[in-house]
């Protein structure tokens, strides 16, 4: 073979080699693909560094190291739950007394006891009673009507539970007032305007002498039971309260009694407020007219 040949052969086989060796390290060629209705994309296969494998496997992020890889997991935020308003306790109402005796009846609404004592009321208004003390009509004879009828209108205070002043032994207003003083059901009332809610339906009022002003009352003053309870005793009327009305705030704003009137009105209900009238000054609140409210009573009287 000729030198020249020989050089030719050489020179193709030297540049073939360089050829193979550069396309190893060559951009990759981007191919076409058509699909079936017609659309073509482009494909262009992902580029390695030199000496780095291609990996199109969907893990392949992590698969470039051999480390674990440390993942952080957070939380989902969540909304504090939104402080709850603590209310603060209303302070207790003060009856403005010493000392109160409390309510006797329990588990009987006020509502029930009222409409009751409204019914007995009504009938006893029907028979258009006139005062007479001999014929039980007077107001402490009206008293004891009330307490007799309620007895047997609302059963559970005919119960052994509860007991009530004798007509026989206990007739004068003054007496009753006793009576339900040493059975510990009574509460002097020095100040009528900041006792006003301890009258409910079913109580007994106790009034005093007509225009006269008490204070420092105790009960002797009230009954004068040293002597027998005379009508030197500071008590003068007894009613008995049916109906009740108090304000936004729950205070009494004026209720409703029954009683023994006088010998101008047959036995009936009548009402009393703070200030009784605009006209008449210098009234007693929630009294009986120009006599002052100055004890009251649970009409039935729990059983000590």
């Amino acid at each position: 073979m000729k030198t020249s040949n020989l050089i030719l052969i050489a020179a193709i086989v030297l540049s073939g080699a360089i050829g193979f060796i550069l396309g190893r390290n060559s951009a990759p060629t981007q191919t076409t693909t058509i699909a079936a209705n017609g659309s073509t994309a482009v494909n262009t296969p992902p580029t390695t560094k030199k000496g780095e494998a291609t990996d199109l496997s969907p893990t392949a992020k992590n698969k470039k190291s051999d480390k674990p890889t440390a993942v952080t997991v957070s939380e989902p935020a969540t909304k504090p739950e939104p402080k709850s308003e603590v209310k603060k306790p209303e302070p207790t109402k003060k009856s403005g007394n010493t000392k109160v005796a409390g309510r006797s009846i329990k588990g009987i609404s006020d509502i029930k006891i009222g409409s009751v004592l409204s019914t007995i009321s009504e009938n006893l208004e029907a028979k258009n009673l006139s005062y007479n003390s001999s014929l039980m009509q007077d107001c402490s004879g009206i008293y004891h009507q009330l307490k007799d009828s309620i007895q047997s209108r609302i059963p559970v205070l005919s119960s052994a539970e509860y007991v009530y002043p004798p007509v026989e032994s206990v007739r004068s207003s003054r007496q009753i007032a006793d009576w339900y003083y040493t059975h510990g059901n009574l509460t002097v009332i020095e100040d009528a305007i900041a006792s006003r809610n301890v009258i409910r339906p079913g109580t007994v009022l106790f009034f005093g002498r007509s225009g006269k002003k008490y204070s420092n009352i105790d009960i002797e003053m009230l009954t004068d039971k040293s002597n027998g309870y005379t009508r030197n005793g500071a008590i003068m009327h007894v009613a008995v309260v049916t109906e009740i009305q108090t304000d936004e705030n729950g205070d009494l704003v004026n209720y409703t009694m029954m009683h023994g009137r006088s010998s101008r009105y047959p036995a009936s209900r009548s009402g009393s407020m703070e200030v009784q009238s605009k006209n008449t000054k210098n009234l007693p609140p929630f009294g009986h007219w120009n006599q002052q409210l100055v004890a009251i009573a649970d009409i039935a009287t729990r059983k000590k």
